[in-house]
């Protein structure tokens, strides 16, 4: 909960937090957030500082200490530009996705046929990549998805590709 030691003499009514160093409380919604604060309408990748405060009959109490974060959100997906089949092996031509989320793309990973995702080793971010390991002479099925702070992003659109007899 997020009761504070002393209430002042008087039930705690609720509870307000400020983005912006105290010129705008606005109150929380604790029946949906009794431990959590969720804060709506932030800009990714910009820094706020969070403070929270108890309100009573009298009024809003003292604000917490302060809190830093930086919303993020899930990259969109990468774009498949060319999938060139090679002898075993699939060269993949990438474009990042449009949208990062608000923080850096640290890997990518890819996934033949539906299958388990696997990063390139490394972390590799640049282009192309290489799917190794694979038949000659068979139809391959590639996705892509990008890793940020916030996790994997979305699932790119499927591109096919044949490897090569030799």
């Amino acid at each position: 909960m997020w009761a504070p030691l002393k209430n002042g003499g008087s039930s705690i009514v609720g509870y307000e937090y400020t983005t912006d160093s105290g010129q705008t409380w606005l109150p929380v919604d604790d029946v949906k957030t009794p431990t959590s604060l969720r804060i709506n309408g932030l800009t990714n990748g910009r820094p706020y500082l969070v403070k929270v405060r108890a309100v009573n009959s009298a009024g809003g109490g003292t604000a917490s200490n302060p809190v830093t974060f930086t919303p993020r959100k899930l990259a969109s997906a990468p774009t498949i530009t060319a999938l060139t089949g090679l002898s075993a092996k699939l060269k993949v031509e990438l474009q990042a996705p449009d949208f990062d989320g608000g923080s850096k793309i640290t890997r990518y990973a890819f996934s033949v046929d539906g299958g388990a995702w696997h990063s390139w080793n490394g972390g590799a971010t640049g282009s192309p990549q290489f799917i190794k390991g694979l038949r000659r002479k068979t139809t391959y099925s590639v996705r892509l998805r990008a890793y940020t702070s916030a996790g994997w992003g979305a699932i790119s659109e499927p591109v096919s590709a044949t490897t090569a007899l030799k």
